[in-house]
């Protein structure tokens, strides 16, 4: 049995519905007033303010749609982050890869200046994951994304390719 709180973050990923044609924003409003209307039988609530919609196109000028639920109009948006990837009307992920390679980089240092050991097993445990987080996604296809992601891979798991202790640590033992 799902709960309400399954349904209603279900509910809100259909609202990221992809508009092919401008003929369908009559179509994509009923969708949204039904399952508005579904939400109220089941007596779900939306978080509107989470809500938004964003028009994925090449085009550098196109006609916005309004859209509503529950009578408040829907913000239009030309960037979001869904399930912590970042993403842009063009779907073009270079926010994202600048957001891994900021994200990267801190917590490198923070490990860096917080343990003696560079061992790593370290880079493999808390550095690869944040560069491999949903990779299928925002996969990279142009030359410097690749290029770019290659380079602070190999610079983060240099740094703690040497597996040297610490003077203290090793007087320790």
């Amino acid at each position: 049995m799902f709960t309400k709180m399954f349904l209603l973050n279900f509910l809100q990923m259909i609202l990221k519905f992809i508009l092919k044609y401008p003929c369908q924003a009559v179509d994509f409003q009923d969708c949204i007033n039904c399952i508005a209307s579904w939400a109220l039988k089941w007596q779900l609530k939306f978080s509107i303010n989470k809500c938004h919609h964003m028009q994925i196109t090449l085009r550098n000028s196109c006609s916005p749609s309004v859209y509503l639920l529950d009578g408040v109009i829907l913000p239009t948006v030309s960037s979001c982050i869904d399930l912590g990837v970042y993403m842009d009307s063009a779907l073009s992920f270079s926010s994202h890869i600048d957001h891994i390679i900021t994200k990267t980089k801190r917590r490198a240092s923070q490990i860096l200046r917080c343990f003696y050991s560079k061992d790593r097993d370290v880079h493999l445990l808390f550095i690869r994951p944040i560069i491999e987080y949903c990779s299928p996604v925002w996969s990279p296809y142009t030359v410097t994304g690749i290029n770019i992601i290659n380079i602070i891979e190999s610079v983060s798991a240099a740094n703690f390719h040497q597996e040297t202790l610490t003077p203290a640590l090793s007087t320790a033992l």
